[in-house]
């Protein structure tokens, strides 16, 4: 069972929710997100660093989630300017 498929077995996922990074969320997981209205917050920089890889943000976009760019923290990040993080995206997700 995914996290996201375990979270909404315990019934705590919904439009209050603020799922954070996401870089391993599969189709399924995306469903779910997008049919309990969850926020999604993408750290793209920080992903980079710990996860190797961006996270799936395109699927969220298609499944109407709101979405936000955050810098999570300094410990995977070289600072938490959030313009750093948008002019990345630029870079790496023509």
């Amino acid at each position: 069972m995914s996290p996201v498929a375990y979270l909404d077995h315990l019934g705590v996922l919904d439009e209050l929710t603020l799922l954070v990074h996401t870089v391993h969320l599969n189709e399924s997981d995306w469903s779910t997100v997008a049919e309990r209205g969850c926020s999604v917050c993408f750290c793209p920089r920080s992903n980079a660093q710990f996860a190797g890889r961006p996270a799936r943000n395109r699927n969220c976009g298609r499944a109407g989630d709101s979405m936000a760019l955050g810098t999570d923290s300094l410990a995977s990040n070289r600072d938490l300017n959030v313009f750093h993080e948008a002019a990345y995206v630029l870079d790496h997700y023509p």
